[in-house]
């Protein structure tokens, strides 16, 4: 029912089981920023034609004490590269197709990327696939306070918040699979004014928040437009009179796009050829506002998240329902579909992670004690995280006071540790081969 990946039917070649040793070697490699190191002679890459190579892929893990990155191979466990970056991290994501990792450096205003070294290209009925060593991308795109990011099919879309106190504006930047591997900055939006806000694709359309620059009591947007694309830029067509206050959280899937409201949840989609608005009233009782908003391609369901409680959308019935995750207080931390849909994951402060069964009416299960580290002490700024894998059924969480990341089977829950680190990881993003590593049936 729900799928946040197309996989494709690859025919495993059972004799392709890398090591990896040929796209860094046993020993760290080190990669510094300045000269950037373009690793141009492939010889040591591993090639795959028409099928793609197993692998379990690299996390791409940042350091809470150092502006830098880490790459990690998670077949052998070995740190592949490293790279110095200008200024904290705020945020790791993958692109959409998990080749590359964004790093966001919110106070520095600037997004760099990082080639994880999983390509794919298209020869005529078949893809060519490649294992390459790590690198640092040509890509970058400055701007102000680059905060949220979605993804669409193809594309990355960066939200950059603006700043009042230098009078920068809030700006959109939608970056392709293709803009990433080329270096190119993809294409850019400039609002009107300052704004907490969000943007997400659908297809050739662009939603993207709107504020009132008069309005002076919240940097929060209060409506949503939307762009269509037009010889390689979007061209605004049409802005919503519905109204959307103290707007926080999108989601989006195959048929629509949501924003979360103070008074509900915004839901737009198709119909009759003309895109159409509607309120999704928040239930009776719901203590703050729906602020986090999650969903995969082929959802009929959407979860909210408010105040750290979990609430049950249903876009065609209208209706938001309460859903049940813990009974004994956990605090959640990080929430994420697994790679098939077949979950929703919730993160908890304890290192505990408790996963929903969507098929199952959404029935929570025990939770996996992930993390056996004490994580009382740890400072206010530094949680643990969590990467979904989607080359198989396994979620990789940090333990910020052990230096580890462990891994976590989803369907066995065992728990074994998958990477030992040299820092304190802080923000993590998964890198691979789609569906490439599975070890069950469906």
């Amino acid at each position: 029912m729900f799928t946040t990946s197309r996989y494709i039917a690859y025919a495993f070649c059972v004799s392709a089981l890398l090591a990896l040793s040929a796209c860094g070697g046993s020993s760290t490699n080190i990669v510094e920023r300045e000269p950037v190191e373009n690793h141009d002679d492939h010889d040591d890459d591993e090639h795959s034609h028409g099928d793609a190579p197993s692998s379990k892929g690299r996390l791409v893990i940042s350091s809470h004490d150092e502006p830098e990155v880490m790459v990690y191979d998670l077949d052998d466990g070995e740190e592949l590269a490293h790279y110095p970056m200008e200024s904290a991290v705020s945020a790791v994501y993958a692109s959409a197709n998990h080749r590359f990792a964004l790093v966001l450096q919110r106070d520095g205003n600037q997004v760099n990327a990082i080639d994880a070294g999983f390509i794919r290209e298209a020869h005529g009925d078949h893809f060519d696939y490649t294992i390459a060593a790590p690198s640092f991308s040509d890509f970058e795109m400055s701007g102000p306070r680059p905060t949220h990011f979605t993804l669409g099919s193809d594309e990355a879309v960066i939200f950059y918040d603006g700043n009042a106190d230098t009078a920068e504006v809030a700006q959109v930047g939608v970056v392709s699979n293709a803009n990433l591997a080329n270096g190119a900055a993809g294409v850019r939006i400039e609002l009107t004014t300052h704004q907490h806000g969000a943007a997400r694709t659908l297809g050739e359309h662009l939603f993207l928040t709107v504020r009132d620059p008069q309005d002076t009591s919240t940097t929060l947007p209060d409506q949503v437009v939307f762009y269509h694309l037009h010889d390689g830029e979007y061209e605004l067509e049409h802005t919503f009179e519905m109204e959307c206050p103290a707007l926080h959280g999108s989601a989006g899937w195959d048929h629509g796009v949501a924003f979360g409201c103070g008074d509900g949840v915004l839901v737009i989609h198709e119909e009759s050829g003309e895109f159409v608005a509607e309120k999704i009233a928040n239930p009776e009782g719901l203590s703050g506002r729906i602020g986090s908003l999650y969903a995969t391609a082929g959802a009929h369901e959407l979860v909210g998240v408010a105040s750290g409680e979990l609430f049950l959308i249903d876009p065609e019935a209208g209706t938001i329902e309460a859903l049940s995750w813990t009974e004994d207080g956990r605090e959640a931390v990080a929430y994420a579909f697994d790679a098939e849909g077949e979950h929703f994951l919730v993160l908890d402060g304890q290192g505990g992670l408790t996963r929903l069964e969507v098929e199952e009416e959404w029935t929570a299960l025990a939770p996996i004690e992930v993390v056996a580290s004490d994580l009382s002490g740890l400072s206010e700024d530094l949680r643990v995280a969590m990467a979904v894998s989607h080359a198989s059924h396994l979620v990789y969480v940090t333990d910020p006071v052990a230096l580890t990341v462990l891994e976590v089977d989803l369907e066995s829950a065992a728990v074994t540790t998958a990477l030992t680190l040299e820092a304190v990881p802080a923000k993590l993003a998964w890198t691979g081969f789609e569906g490439t590593h599975e070890e069950h049936d469906h």
